[in-house]
């Protein structure tokens, strides 16, 4: 272990984060102890156990280094805390530094969505992706921005991306499965359902989404067991529960309800 990091650790050891914090941060790219450093920083954000302290940690960081890395930081603490405009403006801070950090631009891309604009959020994903074409999380959200939008085509393409990076995410194969149907493709839903049930079995919102595809197919008698399904496995959701409701009621009166209203997952964090 090299000097710089062995300094970092005995002050995090010795309870003085915020000089740790401040030390990591000096471990450059090319020390081999930088991830570790890295690591570290994030360890140290919330060493209190709450969002607004590890806010607090990184303002003071930035009193010391005005850094895009802990203005990307701080974004993710301030919208735990549940300020998404206060999180939009250190990913701006952090944006003009470094217009191309690629997480303050996803995390940017998360906090406009959230405020509806999904056309901007869209734009600074792609935005992203030119900086880490191959990040799974950051085409699994583009993906899921795309189909908001109608995209359908694109969301797939994107979702195939995110699955060539990361094969064994049940939720992608979900979403992946969602977009297809809506383009009427129930053979590639099915087969994409099928994985994500071998992966998750007893996840709610695939067995949803199997009772949506079975409505669309004809099979009545199998979309009411998968979504009775839903109401064993569901944790105490009740908008996925008032959903399903609405499926099993329209499955009795067709003419009472849409066919099969898709569900909206939050779209981040990607990794559940």
């Amino acid at each position: 272990m090299n000097s710089a990091l062995e300094a970092a650790l005995a002050l995090e050891q010795a309870g003085h984060l915020l000089e740790a914090a401040a030390a990591y941060r000096q471990i450059g790219p090319d020390d081999p102890g930088h991830a570790t450093a890295l690591g570290r920083v994030d360890v140290i954000a919330l060493a209190a156990g709450e969002a607004a302290e590890a806010g607090r940690w990184f303002e003071r960081a930035l009193d010391l280094d005005d850094d895009p890395d802990l203005w990307a930081e701080l974004a993710q603490a301030r919208a735990q805390e549940g300020k998404i405009e206060a999180a939009g403006e250190c990913c701006r801070r952090a944006l003009a530094l470094d217009p191309d950090h690629f997480f303050a631009l996803c995390r940017q891309g998360e906090f406009l969505a959230m405020a509806g604009q999904v056309g901007a959020a869209v734009e600074s994903l792609q935005r992203a992706l030119v900086q880490q074409p191959e990040s799974p999380e950051a085409n699994y959200i583009l993906a899921f921005l795309l189909g908001l939008e109608g995209r359908h085509e694109e969301a797939i393409e994107s979702y195939d991306r995110t699955l060539a990076n990361r094969p064994d995410w049940p939720e992608a194969l979900r979403q992946r499965s969602e977009q297809w149907l809506i383009l009427g493709q129930l053979d590639q839903a099915r087969r994409d359902l099928d994985e994500a049930t071998r992966l998750d079995p007893a996840d709610a919102f695939t067995s949803y989404q199997r009772g949506a595809l079975e409505m669309a197919a004809g099979n009545t008698a199998a979309a009411i067991r998968a979504f009775g399904q839903v109401i064993e496995r569901t944790p105490g959701d009740a908008a996925l529960l008032l959903n399903t409701g609405i499926q099993l009621l329209a499955l009795e009166q067709p003419d009472t309800a849409a066919p099969f209203p898709m569900l909206r997952d939050p779209p981040w964090p990607p990794n559940k």
